[in-house]
């Protein structure tokens, strides 16, 4: 019996290891999407470029607007809130297996 929880605990962590690692890499994206507008602008010299050169910059201008998002299918953005949404939702879990053990 001590295997089987052994083994179920250290797939659980395996999952939750590999979720972290997504969702760091997902918030990671996203800020550094969003900050490559603000570097473009800010510290760059493109309104001294040639025209054709400054509208490719105000393209991605444009789009850095938008932060890029890893999605977990489609059911969540794969960011830092989706790791507290799990932790949050697993402890409810394990809050309410505690209770109906005790009745």
């Amino acid at each position: 019996m001590q295997t089987h929880s052994t083994l179920l605990l250290a797939t659980f962590y395996g999952w939750f290891v590999g979720l972290v690692l997504i969702c760091y890499a997902g918030h990671r994206l996203m800020e550094k999407s969003v900050a490559l507008g603000d570097e473009i602008y800010l510290k760059s010299t493109w309104d001294d470029l040639d025209k054709g050169a400054q509208i490719d910059f105000a393209f991605v201008l444009l789009r850095s607007q938008k932060p890029l998002v890893l999605r977990g299918g489609p059911l969540a953005i794969m960011s830092l809130n989706v790791i507290i949404q799990v932790l949050k939702a697993a402890m409810s879990y394990i809050t309410l297996l505690r209770e109906t053990q005790e009745v």
